[in-house]
């Protein structure tokens, strides 16, 4: 088997067409090796297949790679044998990442029907950012979530509420009747709730999509929360801080409008 590391760092889906630039004597070995096998099916007829495979997990994986190394430390959090924190480097780049039983059967069906000496990618072909996985798996895990960051938190707790409740004000004296009323809360906030991350990191989405979601709102107020439980979010704290001020801002200058102009106020 050879490596995804043959190929040079890139920002999109890796295909069999991109250029093989190893940056590393482990993907240079793995690259000569490529060349063994094609110099042995073109010179010798042994029917050499070329497995590229990118980053697999699963049971009895070494703690040396980054989900096996999660799930040890979740792990030893939850028989107590080490504080509830986890210790990580970068979170933010993203990685092919499929199951090894998977793997296993890619490796199964190129046995029986790959072209020899031509090289194959094994893998999902979808981009999983480290904080996904990280997130992932403390939801699954059965020890209580500290709060890295509780200042942040309130902060980030009261700011929302404020905001939350001026918006609220203006909607009401916007509305004129109970059907208007519900008009935003269930169309326009709900939605924006639901597709703001919540549920789900934004770096799951493809990167068109990802842009898109930028422009909810929502995505900072719940991206700051994450972080302050979790040191994990998809967009930094200080642009999180900064669009939740500008958000405020703008219903602060509304509810001014309506006390300066008297709209819709009873004289």
């Amino acid at each position: 088997t050879s490596t995804a590391f043959v190929y040079a760092q890139s920002d999109h889906a890796i295909t069999e067409d991109d250029p093989v630039r190893p940056n590393s004597p482990y993907g240079t070995s793995k690259l000569a090796q490529e060349m063994l096998g094609q110099r042995a099916w073109q010179d010798d007829g042994i029917p050499v297949v070329i497995a590229r495979a990118f980053n697999h997990v699963g049971p009895r994986q070494a703690p040396s790679f980054v989900a096996s190394s999660i799930a040890k430390q979740i792990t030893e959090i939850e028989s107590g044998q080490k504080p509830p924190v986890l210790t990580m480097g970068n979170l933010d780049p993203q990685r092919d990442i499929m199951d090894v039983r998977d793997t296993v059967r890619a490796y199964q069906a190129m046995m029986r029907s790959a072209t020899p000496g031509r090289p194959y990618n094994v893998c999902s072909g979808r981009p999983t950012a480290i904080k996904t996985l990280v997130e992932f798996m403390q939801s699954h895990a059965r020890v209580p979530v500290r709060i890295e960051h509780p200042f942040v938190m309130v902060l980030f707790l009261l700011l929302t509420a404020f905001t939350f409740s001026l918006l609220g004000f203006i909607i009401g004296i916007w509305a004129d009747g109970f059907e208007k009323l519900q008009i935003i809360p269930l169309l326009i906030i709900t939605p924006l709730t639901f597709l703001g991350g919540s549920f789900y990191s934004i770096s799951m989405l493809p990167p068109f999509w990802q842009k898109v979601t930028l422009a909810n709102p929502v995505v900072y107020l719940v991206s700051g929360f994450r972080w302050s439980f979790f040191e994990i979010a998809d967009v930094s704290v200080g642009v999180s801080l900064a669009m939740i001020a500008v958000f405020l801002g703008l219903c602060l200058g509304t509810v001014w409008w309506i006390f300066k102009s008297g709209y819709r106020l009873k004289a």
